[in-house]
């Protein structure tokens, strides 16, 4: 399993491999996880490591969110982790939009770190105005699009 932080995600895509990934002090360039070691996750990172997601840099200059569709990246201590049952494509183009990085540098400046930095995290994701609606499929099941 791939690992990745903040520093080797960009706007769709992930850097593994391309760019090193600088952790306490060392740097790696193909990080990984031997599946012998995932017995040692928290049943519920192991969970979120193996489905797919869309993996949000914790600290950048603008947001920068990568899709990880089949379940082979585990993300670093500090990146954002999204799973959803929206279609992760759609949420994918929306976070990585020019739309949504003015209304997140504008409504979470208050958060900003020294260079322009922007610190992501669950409760500022959780605050994007994503609209959602459901609509009733030929059965009549319920479901959420955006």
């Amino acid at each position: 399993m791939q690992l990745v932080n903040s520093g080797t995600l960009d706007r769709y895509r992930f850097l593994w491999g391309k760019k090193r990934l600088r952790y306490l002090g060392a740097s790696y360039l193909h990080p990984v996880i031997p599946a012998h070691l995932r017995q040692y996750l928290p049943r519920k990172r192991e969970q979120q490591a193996i489905a797919p997601k869309i993996l949000v840099a914790g600290m950048t200059r603008e947001l920068e969110c990568a899709l990880d569709s089949t379940g082979k990246v585990l993300a670093a201590k500090s990146t954002a982790v999204i799973q959803s049952t929206i279609d992760l494509r759609y949420l994918l183009g929306i976070l990585n939009s020019k739309l949504i990085h003015f209304y997140f540098t504008n409504s979470f400046a208050s958060n900003s770190l020294s260079g322009g930095y922007l610190r992501v995290g669950p409760p500022q994701l959780q605050q994007i105005p994503i609209c959602c609606r459901e609509v009733r499929d030929g059965n009549g099941a319920i479901a959420t699009t955006l």
